[in-house]
């Protein structure tokens, strides 16, 4: 289906996005993680993923980038523990915080 004179892939996987774009993608996936970890003081949970995913979605199509939300969702969820690693060694303290928590629910 043809859209302002250009085809669309429906079925675009994550590798066959351009470098530019993968990241471009993947800075935006950073920025929202660091974002609500401040905004919030603390590591986002499980619960935050879904809307770090919708800023960064909402980013995706306002650059006319097409790729399906479960291939950035997939993309994301691999790279969590890399974001999580990169804002604990940039903000220790939300790292002794998680440690904390995690303690005390032992």
């Amino acid at each position: 289906m043809p859209t302002d004179g250009q085809m669309r892939d429906r079925n675009k996987r994550w590798d066959q996005l351009s470098m530019k774009q993968r990241e471009q993608i993947s800075g935006w996936l950073r920025e929202e993680y660091f974002r609500m970890a401040a905004e919030q003081g603390r590591i986002p949970f499980k619960g935050d993923k879904e809307d770090i995913l919708a800023r960064v979605q909402m980013k995706i199509e306002e650059c006319g980038i097409w790729i399906p939300e479960g291939e950035v969702r997939r993309y994301y969820e691999g790279r969590i523990l890399r974001f999580r690693k990169a804002l604990v060694r940039e903000h220790p303290e939300l790292g002794a915080e998680q440690d904390d928590e995690s303690t005390a629910a032992d």
